[in-house]
């Protein structure tokens, strides 16, 4: 089978940082580059062996060599580029969150089917290995029958302007607190209430929010985000004998295992890197399918389903 022809759409910071960690990991050919900028464009192709260069978004839509496309842009933006990228028959890895709405996400969804072409969401957090160690030992009921969880994920960002502008995409909770969410509904399930939710706006974003979800069986689930305060990204699930804390929820570094006595039972510690939703992205063209097990379209609706419940409260 030949290799897979990869482009990135948008080479900024984010860009950089995934090529960087993916290009001698994941077997593409590192084909082509779009930007509004031709300049950035170019150095970005030169820095990291791509063969071509665009000045425009609309040159490697068109380009009939391509077969991937890394969405890097402003989440305002993913909608109507990935439109574009399945109109034209391209793959697409876009980066989280997919769209700004659930409506929205339904429409990438379905042209994409129409097109079969595959789309995935780039959320790091749904393809590392640590999330299975996880969901095995919460499963084992090592530390008993599950409680509570309450996940953090509180960073300043007030000076990144794609986060606290509107226009772009911005607000806390589809930029950062996406990730202690997502980490709740991969762990725990779908089945749960949406209660007491508390949003904090600067302007027209929210700035912090907080939320618990509450299932049937009396668990609860305890999510905060913020961009405005540093209080760190992590998690901590709580059971009857004993706890798990989870460093970086977003990309586990380590997992530490308590019993019900406060005492470290043990700690697991784990590789993390971009390469691994490129290469689920790549074992799925490779085996014909047109969805990621890992992060599939339902997971990606889902989820934005959620998040549209809890911003539809901002007044």
């Amino acid at each position: 089978m030949k290799k897979i022809k990869f482009a990135v759409l948008g080479p900024g910071r984010i860009a950089e940082i995934v090529l960087n960690a993916i290009k001698e990991k994941v077997d593409f050919t590192y084909y082509a580059v779009a930007s509004r900028d031709i300049n950035r464009a170019t150095s970005f192709m030169n820095k990291h062996g791509f063969s071509k260069a665009y000045g425009s978004y609309e040159e490697l839509y068109r380009d009939e060599l391509v077969d991937l496309i890394y969405i890097a842009t402003p989440h305002a933006f993913h909608y109507e580029q990935m439109k574009e990228c399945i109109i034209h028959k391209k793959h697409v890895i876009c980066e989280k969150p997919f769209t700004i709405n659930a409506t929205q996400t339904e429409e990438v969804l379905s042209l994409a089917n129409k097109n079969k072409v595959l789309v995935a969401e780039a959320l790091m957090t749904a393809y590392l290995p640590s999330r299975n160690v996880i969901k095995n030992i919460l499963d084992s009921k090592e530390i008993g029958d599950l409680i509570s969880y309450n996940g953090v994920f509180a960073y300043p960002l007030m000076h990144v302007e794609r986060v606290v502008t509107k226009s772009l995409g911005g607000g806390t909770l589809l930029d950062i607190g996406i990730y202690p969410l997502y980490f709740a509904i991969s762990m725990f399930g779908t089945n749960f209430e949406i209660k007491d939710i508390q949003i904090k706006q600067l302007n027209d974003i929210d700035s912090s929010t907080s939320f618990n979800l509450y299932y049937p069986n009396g668990f609860r689930a305890n999510i905060y985000t913020s961009i405005e305060e540093d209080k760190g990204a992590y998690g901590d699930v709580f059971g009857t004998n004993g706890r798990i804390h989870i460093e970086n929820i977003c990309r586990p570094s380590k997992i530490i295992i308590y019993d019900q006595f406060g005492n470290v039972k043990r700690s697991i510690s784990f590789e993390n890197g971009y390469e691994y939703e490129f290469q689920a992205v790549l074992n799925a063209l490779t085996n014909g399918k047109l969805e990621c097990p890992e992060m599939t379209q339902k997971d990606t609706l889902f989820l934005m389903k959620t998040t549209d419940k809890i911003l539809n409260k901002m007044v």
